[in-house]
Order: structure tokens, then C-alpha cells, then sequence
């Protein structure tokens, strides 16, 4: 994909994910899909889920709006049923201390729940 095109999906992912939408470029074609709304903070499933796929190559995009910016790169999220790519972002680290854990499943009695990304 050549660098326009790499920008322009970035835009893409940069505006939907203002709006609160999940985007993720699908697996065989070299598009965005916008998908509803993230979930909430915890999904549980029976059973073992399959893990995450490994993460897509990104490219920063622009530069930090302040010094208390980082690059949070994308990750994938749990949808309920199937995996979508949360595209990189800037955001404010919520303290001096805080550190940005992906999101992961945890294993709880008999089930497994998505444990959204978050700051620690």
C-alpha cells in the first residue's frame, strides 16, 4: 500500500475512533471497517478463546499534542464475538505513574473474561 493510502486510512481510523466506533483494517483486504461501539470494560466467554492475533505494523501518526501525550500503539479488542483492530493513538497519561496495559483475557472461575486496555 503506498503512503497515501496508509494515511488515508489512518484518517479514517483517526475520526471514527473519535466518534466512538471500532475500526480495524480487515485481515484480507487493505480497508478500514468501521463496527459499532467498543465494549464495555469486561466480556466473558465459556471455555478457552483463541488468543489475539499478533498486532499489525502502524505508523505514528503526527506528533504528540503535549509533552504529557504518548503514543498508545493499536491493539486488538474483543468484540464480543471476534477480535477487531483498535487503531494507535495519542492520549494523556491520566498520571505520572500510569502505564498502559493492552487489553487480555483473564481466567476466573470456569470462564474467561476480556479484560479491556487500560491505564494502571
Amino acid at each position: 500500500m503506498n503512503r497515501l493510502g496508509i494515511l488515508t486510512m489512518a484518517w479514517v481510523a483517526v475520526a471514527a475512533t473519535a466518534s466512538g466506533c471500532v475500526c480495524y483494517t480487515h485481515p484480507h483486504h487493505d480497508e478500514v471497517v468501521v463496527a459499532g461501539p467498543a465494549p464495555a470494560g469486561e466480556v466473558y466467554v465459556e471455555g478457552e478463546p483463541a488468543p489475539p492475533p499478533p498486532p499489525q505494523n502502524e505508523v505514528i501518526v503526527g506528533v504528540a499534542p503535549s509533552p504529557e501525550h504518548i503514543w498508545l500503539g493499536g491493539h486488538w479488542r474483543w468484540d464480543g464475538a471476534r477480535y477487531v483492530w483498535w487503531p494507535g493513538r495519542w492520549e494523556r497519561r491520566h498520571h505520572p505513574g500510569a502505564r498502559w496495559e493492552t487489553g487480555h483475557w483473564e481466567r476466573r472461575g470456569g470462564r474467561s473474561y476480556w479484560i479491556e486496555a487500560r491505564w494502571r
